[in-house]
């Protein structure tokens, strides 16, 4: 049996002719592809500044389950008194009504649940790689799903059983994926490398700089205090308990005396150097504000100096990402960055 799962990723405006495949090997292996919506789907309303996820999968059916998908296809399944119906046309304009996944039997709700849950593992890994790589923000949980399809030829799609579901849907900005970066976000998911989660926190503060400054400016620090961890760990192994378990020292200190002194698996020119005086400047800043905030109830910072504030810490978990060996993340630090590094 085939089964697709389609997603919708807000904020994630691919060009139109944009089309990504990628193979994602785990209990089964699914094939992923990255789009933009067609002409034809924008004119029924489907937003161009979103893109569309699809995962696919063949997974053989159990004798039990191979027969509720029999009556599925005979519209004969047990009548329920569940007020909410799906009802669609099959290959041959005959009316199917689909009760709640809820009023299906245990054994056919798990095959599926375990089939939506390996199928939205895929996407997830395969957005999360993109965003990454491309440094595409956008909101934490980017997607929402389209439905769980099934098809015994892979030409007409059946919609899985379901329960009602509401979709946000948010003004977005454009992602370009270069050849490098999907070569890149290939090799990510073949070495099933989990974008780092400094990066998660980080989307979650930009996301929230707007509406709630004082949450986005903790949160954004959280993120970096996570980076350092995360790059201590990568790069010396065997101090991981430390590191989670043990009281680090200021944040300041530990990028001024303790990364340049990190086995750094990419360099600047030769050296692994903190980062520049002006970044260091607005972290020092941050971590003042944010002490006042959680000690004394002290005010946020301005828009104006919480956006300098959380794009140095970008910069900053993009050189930590760095020496962590994705030499692509050097690209991603800003230029003015970049050159105060090299003096």
């Amino acid at each position: 049996m085939h089964f697709k799962l389609e997603y919708t990723v807000r904020e994630f405006n691919l060009q139109k002719e944009d089309v990504f495949q990628f193979d994602v090997q785990g209990i089964h292996p699914v094939h992923v592809e990255l789009r933009a919506p067609s002409e034809e789907e924008q004119k029924i309303g489907h937003n161009s500044q979103h893109a569309f996820c699809t995962a696919q999968v063949e997974i053989e059916a159990s004798p039990k389950n191979e027969k509720v998908f029999e009556k599925i296809e005979n519209n004969s399944i047990i009548e329920n008194e569940d007020e909410w119906r799906q009802k669609y046309k099959n290959q041959k304009d005959q009316e199917i009504v689909l009760p709640s996944i809820n009023e299906f039997p245990n054994h056919f709700r798990s095959y599926l649940d375990l089939i939506n849950d390996e199928l939205s593992s895929a996407c997830r890994l395969v957005v999360n790689a993109v965003r990454w790589r491309t440094n595409t923000l956008g909101p934490h949980n980017p997607i929402s799903t389209r439905g769980l399809f099934w098809s015994r030829d892979k030409e007409f799609w059946h919609p899985a059983p379901s329960s009602l579901s509401l979709r946000l849907l948010i003004h977005s900005s454009g992602v370009y994926i270069s050849e490098d970066a999907e070569a890149d976000v290939k090799e990510i998911i073949i070495s099933d490398t989990q974008e780092p989660v400094h990066h998660e926190l980080f989307r979650e503060a930009w996301e929230q700089r707007n509406g709630n400054a004082r949450s986005s400016l903790i949160t954004g620090l959280s993120a970096l205090e996570v980076a350092i961890k995360t790059t201590i760990s990568t790069l010396i192994p065997n101090t991981s308990w430390l590191v989670e378990n043990i009281p680090s020292p200021p944040v300041s200190r530990l990028l001024i005396e303790y990364v340049p002194k990190l086995p750094a698996m990419n360099t600047v020119d030769g050296k692994v150097l903190p980062p520049p005086r002006s970044i260091m400047a607005l972290i020092k800043k941050a971590v003042t504000i944010r002490n006042q905030i959680t000690h004394i109830g002290g005010k946020p910072p301005d828009y104006e100096t919480l956006d300098q504030i959380l794009e140095a810490i970008q910069d900053t978990l993009w050189l930590l990402d760095y020496y962590s060996g994705h030499s692509w993340a050097y690209n991603h630090i800003s230029e003015s960055t970049k050159h105060e590094i090299k003096g």
